[in-house]
This record gives structure tokens, C-alpha cells and sequence, in this order.
């Protein structure tokens, strides 16, 4: 799994990874949003052309600090492409 570094200024934020062994019109992506001083991850499967979402894998709530809600997400998403890979 390869990330493809691609972080906005303003939230939310959106770091895409390739995945590898699947489809390459794919890519994971991880939302995180700041909501007072917590942090929120989205999991999504996407569309790499349209960004269009292909499998919601899971929703991460009140993380302590965007780096952590990034890594959760990271985690979160190896570990759905684990379980299904076999």
C-alpha cells in the first residue's frame, strides 16, 4: 500500500492511498474533519477519476489530533483490504 501524499490547508483533509492488488481505477482515501477540538475520519473506496464513493469501510469519532485520526484511518483501511483479501 502506497500513500499518495495530497493534504489541504483547511479541512477536511483528504490523504488518498494507492491499492495495490486491486483495481487501479480504485484508490483509498481518508477524510479527516476537525469538529471543536476533536478529530473525525472517514474510510472510503473511490474512484480514482471521479472520487466517487465505491465502499464506505467505517467512520472514526473524537480522535485526540489530526495526525492520530490519519493513522487510524490508514490502519482502518489495511485492515478491511486484509479481511478481504483473505
Amino acid at each position: 500500500m502506497t500513500q499518495i501524499n495530497n493534504l489541504k490547508d483547511d479541512y477536511p483533509k483528504e490523504k488518498f492511498v494507492e491499492l495495490k492488488g486491486l483495481s487501479p481505477e480504485l484508490v483509498g482515501r481518508i477524510s479527516v474533519n476537525k469538529n471543536k477540538d476533536q478529530f473525525d475520519a472517514e474510510v472510503d473506496i473511490v474512484l480514482s477519476e471521479s472520487g466517487k464513493i465505491y465502499k464506505h469501510i467505517e467512520m472514526i469519532y473524537k480522535l485526540e489530533d489530526e495526525r492520530e485520526a490519519l493513522n487510524m484511518g490508514i490502519h482502518r483501511l489495511k485492515k478491511y483490504l486484509n479481511s478481504i483479501r483473505g
